[in-house]
């Protein structure tokens, strides 16, 4: 993950696994540990499985989308679509659509014209936590 934190501040492209929509949970290491470090204390625990991780999942889509929207990167989805339409309506995302002359212009926007790239940057979603 801090890979993929890391080209995101950089403004490299990220590359999406598949088309994205495959579900993952997160869960912070901190809960991980929580967790792991009662079950190792419980002799009840012994040839038991548990799934240690949140109730919520996410799409690759979703998980790269609010990690650009919070780090305040613009972000181009090269789809008709997206599952986060907050992020659409709120500025700090755009649909560039399938086409390669679509996708071409708006990143050829976004890179060359630095107002586009500043309004965009500095929208904020609404639905996400910032400071």
């Amino acid at each position: 993950m801090w890979q993929i934190l890391k080209r995101i501040l950089d403004g490299k492209p990220v590359i999406i696994p598949g088309d994205g929509s495959s579900l993952w949970t997160l869960t912070h290491s901190k809960d991980f540990a929580k967790g792991y470090v009662g079950l190792m204390a419980n002799p009840h625990a012994i040839g038991n499985a548990f799934h240690i991780t949140t109730d919520e999942s996410m799409t690759w889509n979703q998980i790269y989308q609010t990690i650009a929207d919070a780090l305040g990167k613009p972000v181009l989805v090269m789809r008709d679509t997206t599952e986060r339409p907050e992020g659409v309506e709120a500025g700090t995302l755009k649909l560039a659509g399938t086409k390669m002359e679509d996708i071409y212009r708006e990143c050829r926007r976004l890179l060359t014209e630095p107002e586009i790239y500043r309004r965009m940057s500095e929208a904020r979603n609404k639905e996400l936590p910032h400071d």
